[in-house]
């Protein structure tokens, strides 16, 4: 668990740097969005190649592995639709199209086994009592590899926008792999 928590840190620092994280390539143009990224799952060339079951190469929608435009989980404070209900934990949902873990019960980081546990050198997380939030939750939906990343959508969905993969994340994407 700790090292899950270590993981979501380097995901925060990630995100911090958005050149390094959306430069697979070292070519990566602003305004290009996520084509041939690491976050671009269905394209075989950048290495990933999460294949959707059935294939949605057809369609071309590298977005549907995390995003649909319609019927997908909805907020817990949310009126009506038809997709399912996500649970209170998660305040902010970009028409999520990926599965969210059930158990959202995550460690914090902490500084190691001598690290002060109170007071202004110690994890401001664990000494603050918090907890991931929303987005990153979304985030270790896939990074915790706990969820398949080419299984996406939901009953509620049109068939083309569901995917039953059962492919995991590889291990050097992994949140606290080797950490």
């Amino acid at each position: 668990m700790k090292r899950h928590v270590q993981g979501l840190l380097a995901v925060g620092l990630m995100l911090s740097l958005p050149s390094a994280v959306m430069a697979y390539s070292g070519s990566y143009a602003p305004g290009t969005g996520i084509n041939n990224t690491v976050h671009d799952l269905g394209t075989a060339k950048n290495g990933m190649d999460y294949t959707a079951v059935p294939s949605d190469a057809p369609l071309n929608r590298i977005c549907i592995f995390c995003h649909a435009p319609h019927n997908t989980i909805r907020l817990s404070t949310a009126e009506g639709g038809v997709g399912p209900q996500a649970t209170a934990e998660f305040d902010y949902l970009p028409l999520w199209n990926h599965t969210l873990q059930t158990d959202t019960a995550y460690i914090m980081y902490e500084n190691g086994t001598s690290a002060p546990e109170k007071g202004p050198k110690a994890s401001q997380a664990i000494d603050q009592g918090m907890t991931p939030g929303s987005v990153s939750l979304l985030c270790l939906s896939c990074h915790d590899g706990s969820m398949a990343v080419n299984s996406y959508g939901n009953d509620a969905q049109l068939a083309k926008s569901v995917s039953r993969g059962a492919k995991f994340i590889n291990d050097r994407y992994r949140i606290g792999q080797g950490l």
